[in-house]
């Protein structure tokens, strides 16, 4: 038979070795939880810096959308402010359409194509569109538009328009008169 352990030190010795037994459990818990800690911020890092250049990004955008729809807003006040005087000159001319040719010239617009002015010239019978396209194929359909409408007789586009940076151009439109006053008679 076996007898049992019996604990030889003193009761005050004994209770500084369970006070350094619990110390060194607490430290070994206190290293393992810091460690798993870091470990898990580690791992969130680069999430945060994703994140964070994804919000920066949405930010942007959002900016850019407000500034397009603030010049947009900008751009539909001063054609409503030329409308109102083209309909006030109309009054004393009524062999001109002014306005209907500048609404002519809009809707023919495709969505890539920001006109930026609009020129008529009433003696030459002739309309200058200023503007900016997003690409070339854009530029090309609206030329292609003015061609096939029967109230432009001429379409004039530098072809210096083609190789522009921000695909700027001027566009000559030659008014077939005789058309556009058959419309109103």
């Amino acid at each position: 038979m076996s007898t049992p352990l019996h604990n030889l030190l003193p009761p005050p010795q004994r209770r500084a070795l369970h006070r350094s037994y619990r110390l060194r459990l607490l430290g070994v818990a206190l290293a393992a939880s810091t460690a798993v800690l870091c470990i898990g911020v580690g791992m969130l890092v680069p999430s945060f810096v994703s994140l964070h250049g994804a919000l920066e990004s949405i930010q942007e955008q959002r900016v850019s959308k407000q500034s397009v729809a603030e010049q947009q807003a900008d751009f539909e006040e001063d054609l409503e402010e030329l409308r109102t005087l083209l309909s006030r000159l109309e009054v004393y001319d009524h062999t001109t359409h002014t306005m209907d040719l500048i609404d002519t010239v809009l809707m023919l617009r495709p969505d890539g194509v920001r006109v930026s002015g609009v020129a008529y010239s009433q003696e030459s019978q002739q309309m200058r569109v200023y503007g900016n396209a997003v690409s070339r194929t854009e530029l090309v359909a609206y030329r292609s538009a003015f061609q096939n409408d029967a109230v432009f007789d001429s379409v004039e586009l530098p072809p210096d328009s083609y190789v522009n940076e921000d695909l700027a151009f001027v566009m000559t439109l030659g008014i077939d008169k005789e058309h556009v006053d058959s419309l109103y008679d």
